[in-house]
């Protein structure tokens, strides 16, 4: 949902920290974060989980999507999934709730998000310099693209479509079973 009234950043900020609800903020607009399905959610907290147990915490910091993230170059300010920073995380301001230094982003995709997630916000998210790794998880099927920078800047594209498969992280030393990604989670084709 998109508010009809443009607002400043600070305006933004101000209400986001006030709110019980998130949103995205970007060109003076908010649009409200809707909420997660079951397998949305479990997804998450699988990744998480797994994340967590990989990286030395000395080295990364793993948070999920209650963490804000913001693109100086754009000034677009998101949720995204599963957020990694790698070593110190840099914040936006004193409140200390706004990282500017992921390195990988990750989002599970929903059908109301999933082109704007491959697109737009992608293309966005491709304005912050220490960004190098995105990871669009689809929910209801085993379906993972991976899209890694390499030395020249170009975006090479993964893609992992059985649970046999290993998510292999580049930017970070992890290697993740899609097992584990969809741990608890009934694909349509079982369930019929």
């Amino acid at each position: 949902m998109s508010l009809a009234t443009t607002v400043t950043v600070a305006e933004y900020l101000e209400f986001e920290r006030n709110s019980e609800l998130r949103h995205e903020f970007f060109q003076g607009e908010m649009r409200e974060m809707t909420g997660g399905t079951l397998e949305h959610i479990i997804v998450i907290m699988n990744l998480g989980y797994a994340l967590q147990n990989q990286l030395p915490e000395s080295d990364f910091l793993v948070v999920t999507n209650e963490m804000r993230v913001k693109v100086n170059l754009s000034g677009l300010y998101a949720y995204p999934d599963v957020i990694i920073v790698k070593g110190q995380a840099e914040l936006e301001d004193e409140s200390r709730d706004t990282l500017l230094n992921p390195i990988v982003l990750m989002e599970v995709l929903s059908d109301s998000t999933e082109k704007y997630d491959r697109g737009e916000k992608f293309s966005l998210y491709q304005g912050i310099p220490s960004f190098q790794e995105y990871v669009l998880v689809a929910q209801n099927r085993p379906e993972i693209d991976q899209f890694v920078r390499d030395k020249s800047g170009t975006w090479q594209r993964h893609v992992y479509r059985s649970l046999s498969d290993n998510l292999k992280l580049q930017s970070v030393p992890c290697s993740i079973p899609l097992t584990t990604i969809y741990k608890k989670i009934r694909f349509a084709a079982e369930t019929s």
